[in-house]
């Protein structure tokens, strides 16, 4: 979704008369608060926090200021700063609203989602009317992924602001993580109604588009959010993503992408159990194979929308160097595998089978969220290509010839089967 920082400018624009507003300034103050917050959505933080200080140096116990500095700080990244002024804003004001949601929006920043859901709770139990705050307290249960907590927060917040379309966005979106949820689509469509010249609702509709199974409108979609905003870092991923569901193979092999998210447990009982029951043991050779055609699929759609000159820029170093491999690997395996039946080297033939199962571990890298990680199956996929070039040289001689197909048999399995320890190792979504 929508970073940290937008929603802190929204936020000012939204509670822009609160610097008037006692307890938190008097008059003599107002003005030079709103010149501060003025600055603030200007994206000029440095000069508001000047602005901030001057207030404070003469009346240190005046909250708004704080507050507002608490803004400034984090727009700066001086996040433990920011949180001094958000407690010093809270403990100055207690029983008002707005500085337990500026602590909220720190903690938030600061990657301590429990303590900011806790604050915005505190701001919403003192002035429980207030969209932003609502707003900000579903998109904490988002990033934990808590989608019904997430909904149920959004549809609290229209009930007081029903014109809103990040609160109608933001329900849009936890509506269609939930499986079967219905309305995602129709409260998406209403955000980009209500406000078609920012990107968070084009980014609701196309993601309700693709969880109801239109790719082609999500793709649509993500490319009007990345429009109006190009900075949007995951829209690249998003738009990628729809633009390869179009394929009606990829759209069935990359439901095997869930198991990354599946539980452990499940995911270990399974593979036990394949080690001793024979239907279980198909199971996971048949999910292995998956892999494998949807490693090769993802492998194709990069070099396929590489070469489309609309798409060419969506394909980042990465894929474009991890399709290269892939294709490669593919190639000489198929050649390697040919030549071994050709001239009766059945351990040419293994490493050509291992070749062609060497994109399993590529592709891989590219899912794996964490860069110690994807080095890890860098550098395993590396150290595959020793058994098969071995195999290759040891196939010519009849004494080594038993050898060379244990060993390009093994690097086959090996390749194939990296899947699951990359999937065991995926980081799930937070409980």
């Amino acid at each position: 979704m929508a970073g940290h920082r937008p929603q802190l400018r929204d936020a000012l624009q939204r509670e822009r008369g609160l610097g008037r507003a006692a307890p938190l300034a008097g008059p003599a103050v107002s003005d030079t608060l709103e010149r501060a917050r003025t600055l603030l959505r200007l994206r000029r933080p440095e000069a508001a926090e000047r602005e901030l200080r001057e207030i404070l140096a003469r009346d240190p116990q005046q909250p708004m200021a704080h507050a507002l500095l608490a803004y400034a700080l984090t727009e700066v990244g001086s996040l433990d700063a920011a949180l001094a002024a958000a407690n010093e804003a809270v403990r100055l004001s207690p029983d008002h609203w707005y500085p337990h949601y500026v602590a909220a929006l720190v903690l938030r920043r600061r990657d301590r989602p429990h303590d900011a859901l806790h604050a915005a709770r505190t701001a919403l139990a003192i002035d429980p009317t207030r969209p932003s705050a609502w707003e900000l307290v579903s998109r904490i249960h988002m990033s934990l992924h808590e989608w019904w907590p997430a909904a149920q927060a959004a549809q609290e917040g229209l009930r007081h602001d029903p014109q809103d379309s990040a609160l109608t966005s933001l329900l849009s979106v936890s509506l269609a993580e939930v499986s079967g949820a219905p309305g995602a689509l129709a409260a998406a469509a209403e955000a980009v109604r209500l406000d078609p010249e920012t990107p968070l609702p084009h980014i609701a509709y196309g993601r309700a588009a693709l969880a109801g199974g239109d790719p082609r409108t999500a793709a649509e979609a993500f490319r009007e959010a990345l429009r109006l905003d190009p900075g949007w870092t995951p829209g690249r991923w998003l738009l990628l993503l729809s633009l390869k569901l179009r394929n009606p193979c990829h759209r069935i092999l990359y439901r095997l992408a869930g198991l990354r998210e599946a539980s452990r447990g499940r995911v270990l009982l399974t593979l036990a159990l394949g080690a001793v029951i024979p239907l279980v043991t198909l199971l996971v050779l048949l999910l292995t194979l998956g892999f494998w055609a949807l490693a090769v699929t993802e492998t194709y759609l990069a070099l396929r929308l590489r070469a489309d000159p609309r798409h060419r820029d969506l394909i980042g170093r990465a894929e474009r160097r991890a399709a290269g491999i892939s294709v490669t690997a593919l190639g000489s395996g198929a050649v390697l595998l040919g030549a071994g039946a050709a001239l009766s080297l059945p351990g040419v033939g293994y490493a050509g089978a291992a070749l062609l199962a060497l994109p399993v571990p590529v592709q891989e890298s590219l899912f794996y969220p964490r860069p110690r990680g994807r080095a890890i199956l860098w550098g395993w996929t590396a150290l595959l290509a020793v058994p098969i070039a071995v195999g290759v040289a040891l196939s010519p001689f009849p004494a080594t010839a038993d050898a060379a197909v244990v060993t390009g048999g093994f690097a086959m399995l090996a390749a194939l089967f990296t899947v699951w320890p990359a999937v065991l190792a995926h980081p799930r979504p937070p409980k």
